[in-house]
């Protein structure tokens, strides 16, 4: 996933929990929308 050139990610409505530490290492991401998923954690 950090090798993709991704600028926009949408993970809404889904059943996500958590994120993945190596989200950060997306450094071409400049937005990434995780709304309504039952997130334990905030990244």
């Amino acid at each position: 996933l950090c090798s993709l050139k991704l600028i926009y990610l949408d993970c809404s409505n889904n059943r996500i929990v958590r994120l993945p530490l190596n989200l950060r290492d997306m450094n071409s991401l400049i937005e990434l929308n995780v709304e309504n998923n039952p997130l334990e954690f905030p990244p």
